[in-house]
């Protein structure tokens, strides 16, 4: 027998699997609570949203890979240069996709509730999962609770998208979109087939980025990213 089993939500009530490891007592736990005994680090960037979270822990787990903080990171999708979706890192930074859907079969609260997050991305807030969350409040309660949960040395990193909930943080605030309120400013975007390039301004001082990426939306979550990155 394992010595631990992980149960993903699609494991049914009648799977077999799941089915013998009740029977047998076998110890196990929910992929967020393996990520939170395995991967946490003591500074949690969680990058969450209705959108863009995938992409945004994405290029925010290179980005502080390439410049050698070794991280932990978790995202849930793959990368088109092979690099691993998960690697538990040396470092004292983690990265991860922050889900609101449900942690388990036994659990409903949000996964995003077990990563302890001290820096948060939050790309957008939509109305999603109604099979979870039945009413556009309830879904918009799980990240108000979300935001509520910075500690007051953290840092949100919010889009104007989901501006309204940087009432809800107690620490540190950095804002990011088209607008020119925003800490930092995406402006000047041009797609082509090769890619996008487009401008982030930020403190007067502006950045030219040029990225193959094939989709305009995909400015904001590099802009959201970099944000981030340039903030700690």
């Amino acid at each position: 027998n394992p010595d631990l089993v992980v149960v993903g939500n699609v494991a049914a009530s009648t799977n077999p699997e799941w089915v013998y490891v009740q029977e047998n007592n076998i110890p196990h736990v929910s992929y967020p609570e393996l990520i939170k005994k395995f991967f946490l680090k003591e500074n949690s960037i969680v990058c969450s949203g209705t959108y863009g979270k995938t992409s945004s822990a994405a290029l925010l787990s290179q980005i502080l890979t390439d410049a050698n903080y070794n991280p932990s990171y978790m995202f849930g999708g793959l990368s088109i240069d092979e690099t691993p979706s998960a690697i538990i890192g040396s470092g004292v930074w983690n990265v991860l996709e922050g889900d609101e859907y449900k942690t388990a079969r036994w659990d409903n609260s949000p996964k995003f509730a077990h990563y302890d997050p001290t820096h948060l991305l939050l790309t957008a807030v939509e109305w999603d999962h109604a099979d979870i969350y039945p009413t556009e409040q309830k879904y918009f309660e799980t990240f108000e609770t979300l935001v509520q949960s910075l500690p007051a040395n953290g840092l949100l990193v919010v889009s104007e998208r989901a501006h309204e909930y940087a009432e809800f943080a107690s620490c540190n605030t950095v804002s990011y979109g088209l607008s020119e309120h925003n800490d930092y400013m995406y402006s000047n975007l041009v797609s082509n087939k090769d890619g996008i390039e487009f401008d982030i301004t930020h403190d007067e001082k502006t950045y030219h980025i040029h990225s193959p990426f094939i989709s305009e939306y995909q400015a904001e979550n590099i802009t959201g990213s970099f944000a981030l990155a340039h903030s700690i």
